[in-house]
């Protein structure tokens, strides 16, 4: 191997590390950015008002829709049999604790899916920690080739320099008359 081809591998080498160092920085800065927003997510998840989600928020104003039709057709009735005002609020009553239930039921299942985002962001977590230690593992398989590569390299150039330093000394003692007998 020539001098000029060794220089010339040893600069690739150093180019390769230092592009490469940079394209894996970029990545691992993409992926830790990733893992940041799904544990935000997860916990934003997590603590979440069960009773201001849009589904739950629906079936409330549902519930209230269908409270205030009985109210009105419980006034009717009275109004129509003669019935008390205590008849329209044992009415109210009722729909007053049927939302109360709802809401109940509502926020019940709230530590459960609580529970199942505060896992889901811990299972993010423990996945940044083992592309981590992955990347770690990596670099340093990246670090000991390169560290191999400019060895042979060097090796290389040694090996050339030392060849052309030995074949000069050999045309020298020839053109002397002293060559040497392998």
């Amino acid at each position: 191997m020539g001098l000029f081809s060794a220089l010339l591998s040893l600069g690739g080498t150093a180019l390769s590390a230092g592009l490469s160092a940079v394209n894996n920085k970029r990545a691992k800065q993409k992926q830790d950015a990733e893992f940041a927003r799904e544990a935000v997510h997860y916990a934003a998840k997590a603590a979440e008002d069960p009773l201001a989600t849009s589904h739950n928020q629906q079936l409330l104003n549902q519930y209230d829709r269908d409270s205030r039709k009985q109210v009105e057709n419980a006034q009717g009735v009275a109004a129509i049999t003669g019935a008390t005002n205590d008849y329209t609020l044992a009415v109210q009553k009722a729909i007053a604790e049927g939302r109360s239930d709802l809401m109940s039921d509502m926020s019940a299942g709230a530590s459960e899916r609580a529970d199942k985002y505060n896992e889901k962001e811990e299972e993010v977590r423990q996945a940044q920690s083992a592309a981590e230690q992955a990347y770690h593992q990596q670099r340093n398989e990246q670090y000991g080739n390169l560290a191999a590569n400019a060895m042979t390299t060097f090796g290389s150039l040694a090996d050339s320099a030392i060849g052309s330093g030995s074949d000069k000394n050999n045309k020298d003692k020839k053109a002397t008359g002293q060559a040497q007998t392998d």
